[in-house]
C-alpha cells in the first residue's frame, strides 16, 4: 500500500510522519508526504500501478494551489486511487463539491489519528 500526503503545513508533515513511521513497522505502507501537488504528481507518475492501493490524504487548502483542482487531476490521472479530502471547514456546500468531484472521504481537522488508522487499515 502507498499513502501520499498531500499538505503544505509543516507540523502536520510531522504529526504524520511519526505516526507512519510506527504504522510501517507493522504493516508494508510506503509513506510520502509533499507539500505542494506538483511533486506529488512527479510521484505518483513514476509510481502509480492500478493493481496497488493508493490513498491520497489531501488538504483541501493547500497555500499555492486548490484543492478541488488537484482532487480533480488525482481522480482523472490515477483514477482507482483513495482520496480523502482534509478539512477544517465544516460547509456542507464545499463536501457536496468534493463529493461530485470524486472524493471518497473527508477527514475533519483537526483530528486524532485513529481516524487516520481506520483510513489506512
Amino acid at each position: 500500500m502507498v499513502v501520499c500526503v498531500i499538505d503544505d503545513e509543516k507540523d502536520m508533515a510531522l504529526l504524520f510522519k511519526q505516526f507512519f513511521k510506527s504504522q510501517i513497522k507493522v504493516r508494508d505502507i510506503e509513506f510520502n508526504i509533499f507539500e505542494h501537488s506538483d511533486e506529488a504528481f512527479v510521484f505518483l507518475d513514476k509510481r502509480y500501478c492500478e493493481s496497488e492501493k493508493f490513498i491520497v490524504l489531501l488538504d483541501l487548502n493547500l497555500e499555492r494551489e486548490d484543492g478541488l483542482n488537484v482532487l480533480s487531476r488525482i481522480k482523472e490521472k490515477y483514477p482507482s486511487a483513495v482520496v480523502y479530502i482534509m478539512t477544517g471547514s465544516d460547509n456542507q456546500g464545499v463536501c457536496e463539491l468534493c463529493d461530485k468531484k470524486g472524493a471518497d472521504g473527508f477527514i475533519a481537522k483537526p483530528f486524532d489519528l485513529e481516524t487516520i488508522k481506520k483510513i489506512v487499515n
